[in-house]
């Protein structure tokens, strides 16, 4: 969470900076700036409500933490009623049996423990003194009947991992927590993808209009295309057929929008004509991805009460159990 703070930081650097030193020049088309605009404002927009999200989720997971060190699972400190019960009285050895009273303190548990010798005479004097305390609890080793078997004990059985108190303790805080840390990933991913698809419109309305290379701004275009592709396919779980149409409607607005500044840069009334038709178009790719987009993140709610985006990636390392 920490380390999205980071990052999400500098990425808002670098739109602000684009908002300032990355203005386009005069006699750029309205709708390319307008493209260009809203993606760098969506992009700050979901990097600063990532950032908020973050915070949010590491504050609430250290208070957490700290409930759960101090509070939970702390090392047991001894009550008065615990002592209470661990004291004898003399009044109590009157309720002894006769050979208890008479016994020879130690000397008895010491013969069980050499009666069988070594190797495998003493395995089986092991097994034989084990047997025998599971017959008889409360032997003259523990006339108080205050000791008890290890297998008694909660702490000391084995259970499944997910099942341990400390595990349980830790996913019904975590439903706190857990949501802010997912979708602070979602956002990150969607403010870069947006931010890749600002930096194509920066180039086409630069280096096609500007400095008149169409080529070397659709080689660039499709640089940066392919990253914020590569993010979608590594972060988001879909099928073949999911991402093919996720990249279709990420990469359809700003390539119609590059075929639209070449024909508005031959400066001929039909070209200028035909790029305005595919205007909407060009807008509409990019409505049409953030709805697909929320759409294959799957955002569902999980047992422990948390709505989570189920087909987010990095989601699957958040239950650490």
């Amino acid at each position: 969470m920490d380390v999205y703070i980071f990052v999400n930081a500098l990425q808002i650097g670098v739109n602000l900076a684009l908002y300032t030193e990355g203005r386009l020049e005069m006699g750029t088309p309205q709708w390319l700036i307008w493209c260009y605009v809203l993606c760098l404002t969506g992009s700050f927009l979901f990097l600063l409500m990532s950032i908020w999200f973050a915070l949010h989720a590491a504050v609430v997971a250290r208070a957490s933490s700290v409930r759960l060190l101090t509070q939970l699972v702390r090392p047991p400190i001894p009550s008065w009623e615990m002592i209470e019960s661990m004291r004898t009285y003399g009044a109590g050895f009157e309720g002894n049996s006769l050979k208890t009273m008479f016994r020879i303190p130690l000397l008895q548990t010491v013969s069980e423990g050499f009666n069988g010798g070594t190797g495998t005479a003493g395995m089986a004097s092991t097994r034989s003194f084990a047997r025998a305390d599971e017959d008889n609890d409360a032997m003259a080793a523990d006339p108080w009947g205050l000791e008890r078997q290890g297998s008694q004990i909660s702490e000391l059985q084995f259970k499944p991992l997910p099942g341990l108190p400390h595990a349980r303790m830790v996913r019904d805080s975590a439903r706190h927590w857990q949501a802010y840390d997912a979708f602070a990933r979602v956002a990150m991913n969607l403010g870069t993808i947006l931010q890749c698809q600002a930096l194509s419109y920066y180039i086409i309305g630069y280096v096609i209009l500007q400095d008149g290379s169409p080529w070397a701004a659709f080689c660039t275009m499709a640089c940066f295309l392919s990253v914020a592709s590569t993010l979608l396919k590594l972060d988001v779980s879909m099928t073949a057929r999911e991402f093919r149409i996720a990249r279709f409607f990420l990469c359809g607005g700003p390539g119609l929008a590059c075929v639209a500044v070449v024909d508005w840069a031959t400066y001929d009334d039909v070209l200028i004509q035909a790029a305005i038709v595919v205007l909407p178009l060009c807008f509409s790719f990019h409505g049409l991805f953030l709805l697909y987009f929320f759409r294959v993140i799957r955002a569902a709610s999980r047992p422990g009460g948390a709505v989570l985006p189920t087909s987010f990636r990095s989601v699957t390392y958040l239950d650490i159990y």
